[in-house]
C-alpha cells in the first residue's frame, strides 16, 4: 500500500493528461483498513481507467469499465467566483464561518437521514414496525455491554441503525418527541471524518450533491450491514449490545472527478459490492406468532 500511495500522484497526473485537463479535480476516499489493501488498489485503477476513457462511450462498453453511479452537471456555474471566495475563506478562516458551514452541513445531512429513515420504516420494516414500536417503548435502560435473547432481526437492525446514526444508547429514546433539538452525533461524526474535503473548483451545489450521495450510500450500506448482523444474532439466539459494533463494518471506497460543469461533468464512482453482501437479507415472515414471540422475549428483558 505504501508503494501504491507513492505512485498515486503520478497515476492521477497521467489520467488528467489523457483527458487534456491538467487541473481536473480527482478526489479519492481514504483506504479502509477493514478491507484488504488490494481492493483499494483495484478500485482506484478502475476509476482512473474509466475517467481516462470517459470521452469514448463505445470504449467504455467494450472494455466493461467501471461506470459512475451518478453524474452532476450544473447549468449556471460561476467558477471564478467560487474560486475567489474559496481562496478568501482559506486565507483568513474565522471560527464563525467554519461553525456556520458545519451547521449548514449538519442540517442538510439531518434532512437526508430523516428521509432515508422514513423510507426504511415504511418500505423495509413494513409489518415489523409493530415489533420495533414495542421494543422501543419497552427497552428504557442503557443496554451497552448487555447480552440478551435475540428477537425480530428487522426491528433490532432498525433500532441499532438509528442508535448508531443518532448517537443514542437507550432504545426508548428513539421514540421520544420532539427530536428537533437533539444532536445526531453519528451524523456529526460522519461530517467530521467521512465527508469529502471540497475542491476549490467545486460549486456549493456540487459539494452538496456529493455529500448527499455519499451520506445516502453510507446510510443504506450500514443498514444492510446491521440486518446481516442481526440475522446472524438470531441464528445464535443472543444479541451482544455494543455501541461500537458499527466500527467493525467495512466502508465502500469512492472517488469523484470533474468540476460539475457542462464541459467537465462531475462523476461519482462507488466501489461495487461483492457476492452476498450486495443483497439485503430476506426479512423474517411476519405473522401473529412472530409478533407474540418477540413480545414475550422483550417482556422477559424488562427491568
Amino acid at each position: 500500500m505504501i508503494r501504491f500511495a507513492d505512485q498515486l500522484p503520478t497515476l492521477i497526473e497521467k489520467c488528467r493528461a489523457s483527458v487534456n485537463s491538467p487541473f481536473m479535480p480527482l478526489v479519492l476516499s481514504k483506504p479502509d483498513n477493514r478491507q484488504r489493501s488490494l481492493s483499494f488498489r483495484h478500485f482506484v485503477t478502475d476509476v482512473l481507467t474509466a475517467v481516462s476513457f470517459k470521452g469514448s462511450l463505445q470504449a467504455q462498453q467494450e472494455l466493461h469499465l467501471l461506470a459512475p453511479i451518478s453524474t452532476f452537471i450544473e447549468t449556471h456555474e460561476n467558477e471564478n467566483k467560487r474560486l475567489t471566495q474559496t481562496k478568501k475563506v482559506r486565507a483568513s478562516p474565522s471560527g464563525k464561518s467554519i461553525a456556520n458551514a458545519t451547521d449548514q452541513k449538519l442540517a442538510e445531512a439531518t434532512a437526508i437521514y430523516r428521509a432515508i429513515r422514513r423510507h426504511l420504516w415504511r418500505h423495509r420494516l413494513c409489518a415489523h414496525r409493530a415489533c420495533a414500536r414495542f421494543a422501543m417503548k419497552s427497552l428504557w435502560w442503557d443496554l451497552e455491554g448487555a447480552k440478551t435473547d435475540a428477537f425480530c432481526p428487522t426491528a433490532v437492525a432498525f433500532m441499532r441503525w438509528r442508535m448508531h446514526w443518532e448517537g443514542r444508547r437507550v432504545p426508548s429514546r428513539l421514540a421520544e418527541r420532539p427530536e428537533r433539538t437533539a444532536v445526531a452525533y453519528g451524523l456529526l461524526g460522519w461530517i467530521s471524518m467521512s465527508a469529502p474535503i471540497p475542491s476549490v473548483y467545486w460549486s456549493k451545489n456540487f459539494e452538496a450533491w456529493l455529500n448527499a450521495s455519499l451520506l445516502a450510500a453510507a446510510c443504506f450500506d450500514s443498514f444492510r450491514a446491521w440486518e446481516q448482523r442481526c440475522v446472524l444474532d438470531l441464528r445464535k439466539g443472543k444479541i451482544a449490545w455494543n455501541f461500537r459494533d458499527h466500527d467493525n463494518y467495512a466502508r465502500r471506497h469512492w472517488a469523484c472527478s470533474g468540476r460539475g460543469t457542462s464541459f467537465e461533468p462531475g462523476l461519482l464512482f462507488l466501489e461495487p459490492f461483492l457476492g452476498a453482501t450486495s443483497q439485503f437479507p430476506e426479512p423474517e415472515p411476519f405473522n401473529r406468532a412472530h409478533y407474540l414471540r418477540s413480545r414475550q422475549i422483550i417482556d422477559l428483558l424488562k427491568r
